[in-house]
């Protein structure tokens, strides 16, 4: 049973850059004696080259920026260090709010 519900993977081999050049050159070549449409095949077919030159100089840093991210868990804190987490935030906080004052003190003496 597992075996009918597993994902069939078919890899497709692509054709080398060489066979994309002179498919390109062709495609010209075939522009100024058939259809000047063949002009946008030979534009397409060369520009795909650096794309599948960097596809496979970094296909492995590509799977790994697909694959699903692993699950972050909290750290677990006892109820003394949450508290002492909370009340430093909170020391942060007034320490920010007396630094504004401050300015905003030397700003209105100043005018």
């Amino acid at each position: 049973m597992a075996d009918e519900k597993a994902k069939k993977v078919t890899y497709l081999k692509m054709p080398s850059f060489t066979r994309f050049l002179i498919g390109g050159l062709i495609a010209w070549w075939l522009s100024s004696i058939m259809n000047p449409a063949f002009v946008a095949i030979a534009v397409l077919m060369i520009l795909i080259i650096p794309i599948l030159t960097v596809d496979n100089i970094f296909s492995k840093q590509f799977e790994r920026a697909y694959q699903q991210p692993e699950e972050v868990q909290p750290k677990k804190m006892s109820k003394s260090e949450y508290q002492a987490a909370l009340e430093a935030e909170a020391a942060k906080k007034q320490e920010l709010e007396a630094a504004e004052a401050a300015k905003s003190k030397g700003k209105k003496t100043r005018k």
